[in-house]
C-alpha cells in the first residue's frame, strides 16, 4: 500500500499491492515550509492510515535535516520530530527512514530544484557559502529499502539512508552551471553549517548492493535528472 502521489510515491509503485507494508509518502517535503495547516494535515492523514491498517508495517520518510544545527528550531524539523514520535506511539511495526536531499524527477521545491530553476530562469538568489547538503538518487533509495524490507531489517527503528558525502551548496551550484551551461546569479553570504550523517548501520547493505557512492556520484546524479533532454 502506498499513501501519496509525488516522486517518492511513484518511485515505490511496486508496493501498491503489497499486503505487508504501508509506504507513507505523503506530506510536507519542503524544509522551508511554515504553514501549520499542512503539518496538521499530514499528522491527521498518518493517524487515519495507521488506525485503518494496524496489521501493516509502516514506512515513514523523515529527514536528515534533524542533524543540521542551523535548522533545529525550524517549524519543518520540529514537525518531523513530532511525526516520528507519532509513528512510534501509534504503530506496532514501523521503519522510520531519515532521508537527505533526494534527487529525482520531482516538482516539489527541493533545494536542487530551487537552484536549478533559479539558474535556468536567471533569477538572483542568496547562497549560504558555509551550507552543506547530502544528495542521494531516488533510485538508490528504492534499491536500499527494497533490500531492507525484503529481509526484513531494522523493524521499529530509525535509520539514515544517505550517502557518505556532504557537499558544499556552492559546489552543487557549480555542477548545475556546468550541466545547464548557464551562469548562476547569486550573492554569497557567510552563513550555513556542516553536519554529519551516520550511515554505519546500512554499510553492509551498501556493500551487498555494490553502492559505493564514488567521487563523481553527485555529478552523475545531477546529470541524470537535470541534463537537457
Amino acid at each position: 500500500m502506498i499513501v501519496g502521489q509525488g516522486m517518492m510515491a511513484k518511485a515505490f509503485s511496486g508496493y501498491v499491492e503489497d499486503p505487508k507494508h504501508i509506504i507513507f509518502a505523503s506530506g510536507v517535503s519542503n524544509s522551508q515550509e511554515k504553514d501549520r495547516t499542512l503539518f496538521t494535515r499530514e499528522s491527521q492523514l498518518l493517524e487515519q492510515t495507521i488506525l485503518h491498517h494496524p496489521d501493516k508495517k509502516l514506512v515513514y520518510f523523515s529527514t536528515c535535516s534533524l542533524y543540521d544545527p542551523s535548522l533545529q528550531n525550524s517549524p519543518y524539523v520540529q514537525h518531523k520530530q513530532n511525526m516520528e514520535q507519532q509513528v512510534q506511539r501509534l504503530t506496532q511495526q514501523y521503519l522510520i527512514v531519515r532521508l537527505p536531499q533526494v534527487v529525482g524527477n520531482a516538482t516539489s521545491p527541493t533545494i536542487v530544484n530551487f537552484l536549478y530553476q533559479a539558474i535556468i530562469h536567471q533569477q538572483p538568489f542568496t547562497l549560504w557559502q558555509e551550507s552543506y547538503r547530502n544528495l542521494i538518487d531516488i533510485d538508490d533509495v528504492v534499491t536500499i529499502l527494497n533490500e531492507i524490507l525484503a529481509n526484513p531489517l531494522f523493524t521499529n527503528q530509525i535509520i539514515n539512508v544517505a550517502t557518505d558525502k556532504m557537499i558544499n551548496v556552492q559546489n552543487i551550484v557549480m555542477m548545475l552551471e556546468n550541466i545547464t551551461k548557464i551562469t548562476a546569479l547569486y550573492q554569497s553570504i557567510p552563513k550555513g553549517s556542516y553536519y554529519s550523517i551516520d550511515i554505519a548501520p546500512i554499510r553492509s547493505i551498501l556493500a551487498k548492493l555494490h553502492l559505493n557512492f564514488a567521487q563523481d556520484y553527485v555529478q552523475k546524479t545531477l546529470e541524470k535528472y537535470y541534463s537537457p533532454k
